[in-house]
């Protein structure tokens, strides 16, 4: 016989999928598919940047370019690959969530995996002492790309309805 502390945590997980599933069916459906593409390819660009920086470190960090993956380096990799997809990824769900035009969705999209690479490129190819900070930009320069995005899409919605709009 369960106990009631195992009905309670079920309860919860499945409180928790119903919201999930009830969340993601309330997502627009307009051009749903162009932002779940561009999502991949951020999440992606995140897991490979963060593999390249473990695998070959920082420039900075060592007088030669080799590999320096020593031993345990997948377990620290995918530690720190979650931490990185949470602060970095939670933009690209946000985009992916609320963006609705195509013109919204696509430059930022685009706007936000330009930033993600950019970083991770950085970090491997500098030598400045300060590239291991760079890591910062995505954590928070995409929520600010995610903010522009969002205003270009309540303007680009705004001038695609204008009737609408003066009514309410």
């Amino acid at each position: 016989m369960p106990t009631n502390s195992f009905r309670s945590r079920v309860t919860l997980l499945q409180r928790f999928r119903d919201w999930a599933v009830d969340d993601l069916r309330a997502w627009p459906k307009e051009h749903l598919d162009v932002r779940v593409v561009l999502l991949l390819a951020g999440l992606t660009a995140v897991a490979n940047g963060w593999l390249a920086v473990t695998v070959f470190g920082l420039p900075a960090d060592a007088a030669d370019t080799g590999v320096h993956a020593l031993p345990g380096w997948l377990t620290s990799y995918l530690v720190a690959l979650f931490i990185v997809l949470l602060f970095s990824g939670a933009p690209l769900i946000i985009y992916t969530r609320y963006l609705r035009t195509l013109p919204g969705s696509v430059f930022t999209g685009i706007a936000l995996n330009a930033i993600i690479v950019l970083t991770f490129s950085f970090m491997v190819t500098s030598r400045s002492s300060t590239a291991g900070l760079a890591i910062i930009y995505p954590f928070f320069g995409n929520y600010f790309v995610v903010g522009g995005g969002l205003g270009l899409d309540v303007l680009l919605r705004k001038l695609e309805n204008p009737a609408t709009n003066q009514a309410r």
